[in-house]
């Protein structure tokens, strides 16, 4: 599985996704076009034990060059259900892991993010396989872009752990 950062405007936030991947064991932090200093102190000290994944992330220059190697992709976006998407929309993470599961042998898995201010555009929504939305109360308009990742990152890893403990189980 890989995380894809797109355009992210706050180094600190770079460092904060590297260090939730860290946490949930995705070795594979990829970003698109940053405006923000990715190797800066602001970064790697908001990594925090993560400082590899920012020295190592992939650089792109678009989406389409971050996603190579991928054979599926969610796309995360906090409103509701855009009409100019043409994928395939869920309103949870688990949804979006039974669509979408990653590990299957045929190639990663992309968690999709857009920046800190405008999210993802219609184009980048549109190359992903499917959206996925993070259910949520009213009283704020969304969740912080690293918040969001540490939520689709733990989903998955938990599940994840959960096929992993079941086909030990099986093979005892």
């Amino acid at each position: 599985m890989c995380v894809v950062f797109c355009e992210p405007k706050t180094a600190s936030n770079v460092g904060a996704f590297a260090r939730a991947c860290a946490a949930f064991e995705c070795c594979d932090l990829r970003l698109v076009a940053p405006s923000c200093d990715v190797g800066s102190r602001a970064a790697l000290s908001a990594a925090k034990g993560a400082q590899w994944l920012v020295r190592d992330a992939m650089v792109a220059s678009t989406l389409e060059e971050a996603l190579v190697g991928c054979s599926r992709t969610v796309a995360f976006h906090p409103w509701e259900e855009d009409e100019a998407s043409s994928r395939r929309w869920f309103r949870s993470v688990e949804a979006a892991v039974e669509a979408a599961p990653g590990g299957d042998g045929n190639g990663k898995l992309a968690l999709v993010f857009g920046n800190e201010a405008d999210g993802l555009t219609v184009a980048d929504l549109n190359a992903c396989e499917c959206v996925c939305s993070l259910p949520m109360g009213r009283l704020v308009e969304s969740l912080s872009v690293t918040h969001a990742g540490v939520i689709a990152l733990s989903t998955y890893f938990s599940k994840r752990e959960a096929r992993e403990r079941l086909a030990r189980a099986r093979s005892e």
